[in-house]
């Protein structure tokens, strides 16, 4: 009625109004339609070209971008795009190096799975099998050691005369297989005997394997809330043959990136004052050294010297020396520390100094069996 009552002017005018609201209601229907079926499309093509520089756009935290969506990368950019990937993102920073280790692993697992791994060949290169302690050959092990076919000894061993010839920062096998085989049998006695079911030769030993299963267990404890005195007491409490293997994967006592000087200290002193082993300190201070290490690189780009370690009986700066510079050129290899010539000259004995630069020198990261990461 109102409508009516208009004179003729204003009810051109007032229709023109209506036709406008009516006309803008329908265009942003129409966008946002557009909009949400972009957004459901986006995902193939992404996926299929997503670059490091992207993903600097897209996500706020690229670890759990990656983690979240790594099936369709995998996916659409097959296993070496994927590590490609990764890798790109650990060595701009955007990621550290144990996250770096799990999206790997995780990408391992993949090549490892069914329909895949007849194709493994094609992914074994130094860039591949030498980055991020290992994570690619632990999640193909994992991969291969959880199927449990009847014939997955044979391909661990074949996987394993595939990687090793290329290995050079990682030199072991079965790793993996020592995590899957506890998560298989919930027991980790069990699975240390599945460990010694695994086809060895002079080079592919089961070491690894043991490593493996006590990283795996160590980390479930952990969880549990067990305190590193006991963690300590338990790499103690098992065959003298094992303690070392043990103490090796006590994960770092929990050093994470955001542990800050005093903890590592702390930490690392832990593992040298005690009443156990030689056998389980030494380990012990390898593991934490090469947490502090990978600590100090995300922090700061570069490894420090503590001024705790100048206390430590020379044997055990030592074994803190093998352990810190061997990580110290997986750092250099993965492109996330330039040079580190500092390092070795913090040292107040020349002997010392010496000794630290004779082990970056070294090609042989080996003088003590290590491992990387859970």
């Amino acid at each position: 009625m109102l409508y009516m009552k208009l004179s003729g002017s204003r009810r051109i005018l007032t229709a023109g109004v209506i036709l406008l609201c009516v006309l803008d209601g329908l265009l942003f229907v129409v966008l946002q339609r557009l909009d949400s079926s972009q957004a459901s499309d986006v995902s193939g093509p992404l996926y299929k070209t997503l670059t490091v520089e992207q993903l600097k756009v897209l996500a706020p935290d690229p670890f759990v971008y990656l983690h979240n969506n790594l099936e369709e990368i995998v996916l659409y950019q097959d296993a070496d795009g994927a590590l490609h990937l990764t890798r790109e993102a650990f060595r701009q920073g955007m990621i550290d190096r144990f996250g770096c280790h799990t999206l790997a692993h995780e990408i391992g697992h993949h090549a490892a799975s069914e329909g895949h791994f007849e194709h493994i060949e094609l992914h074994i290169s130094d860039a591949n099998i030498n980055f991020c302690g290992g994570g690619f050959m632990h999640g193909v092990e994992g991969g291969l050691a959880e199927s449990g076919h009847p014939g997955f000894r044979e391909d661990l061993y074949y996987f394993c005369t595939l990687a090793l010839p290329v290995a050079t920062t990682y030199a072991a096998c079965y790793h993996g297989a020592g995590h899957a085989f506890v998560d298989r049998s919930q027991d980790f006695p069990e699975a240390l005997q599945l460990c010694d079911t695994l086809i060895t030769d002079e080079r592919i030993t089961a070491t690894a394997c043991y490593q493996g299963v006590f990283s795996e267990h160590i980390e479930r404890m952990q969880r549990e809330g067990v305190e590193n005195s006991e963690l300590l007491g338990f790499c103690a409490s098992i065959r003298q043959a094992l303690q070392n293997i043990c103490a090796l994967e006590l994960n770092g006592l929990n050093i994470t990136p955001a542990s800050t000087n005093a903890v590592v200290e702390e930490t690392l002193k832990i593992c040298v004052y005690n009443d156990y082993p030689a056998t389980v300190k030494t380990g012990c201070l390898e593991s934490v050294s090469w947490a502090a290490a990978d600590r100090d690189v995300w922090q700061r780009g570069k490894i420090v010297l503590l001024p705790v370690i100048f206390n430590f009986p020379q044997e055990f700066r030592r074994v803190y020396i093998v352990a810190t510079t061997n990580r110290m050129k997986e750092h250099l290899k993965d492109g996330t520390v330039n040079t580190n010539s500092s390092f070795c000259q913090a040292f107040p004995s020349q002997d010392d100094q010496q000794f630290c630069r004779e082990r970056i020198l070294t090609k042989d990261n080996r003088a003590f069996t290590h491992t990387a990461f859970p």
